[in-house]
């Protein structure tokens, strides 16, 4: 293997792992992820996140952004389906994010990608309590 192909390769592998460092790592931030049936306004915790999850905000933070959640645990697909929002913020009272159906991964992440991913939208005037 030359050298150039050596730093190419080096270079990818430290970008990676500072991606899972950045994720794994804990913060003041709290993340739990929600279900919310068709006719109803109240939501059903199926979890909180407490390490391998990123919320990575567009431009405008009040709109919408990029989740990420890094599992190896096989179990973790079925909680996947059937999240449809996460309360992500800092404190008891949450903001309330709604995933985007069509934006959302529908199967395991593959070899290439260590991440469970979806797009958000914040939904306005929407908190959720943590007691």
């Amino acid at each position: 293997m030359s050298t150039a192909v050596f730093q190419v390769k080096a270079s990818g592998m430290a970008i990676k792992n500072d991606a899972l460092r950045e994720a794994f790592a804990v913060d003041s931030t709290r993340c739990f992820l929600l279900r919310r049936a068709e006719h109803s306004s109240t939501f059903t915790n199926l979890g909180e996140l407490t390490s391998g999850h990123r919320l990575k905000f567009d431009d405008n933070r009040s709109e919408s952004g990029l989740f990420r959640h890094a599992s190896t645990d096989l179990s973790f697909r079925d909680t996947w389906a059937q999240v449809t929002h996460i309360a992500y913020g800092v404190g008891s009272s949450l903001e309330v994010f709604a995933f985007i159906v069509e934006e959302k991964d529908s199967i395991d992440p593959d070899a290439s990608s260590v991440y469970w991913s979806g797009r958000v939208v914040k939904i306005a005037n929407e908190r959720y309590t943590v007691v």
